[in-house]
């Protein structure tokens, strides 16, 4: 998450980039991607956010 947020992108979400970082749980972390998915649209537009989220959510598939 914090690799699709970027440099760029976490100098200007640093409160995201805390959340992510920090995280304690799993779930925590699936909850993100919606916060992490606005910062992706509003830099890179929302179908490539779309795009660079895929991977993202594939890897917490079947961890419930």
């Amino acid at each position: 998450m914090l690799d699709a947020l970027g440099e760029a992108g976490a100098a200007a979400n640093a409160r995201l980039q805390r959340r992510i970082r920090y995280a304690g749980e799993l779930e925590g972390l699936w909850y993100l991607r919606s916060d992490l998915m606005a910062a992706l649209a509003h830099r890179h537009g929302e179908a490539q956010a779309h795009i660079m989220l895929q991977p993202i959510t594939a890897l917490f598939r079947n961890l419930t």
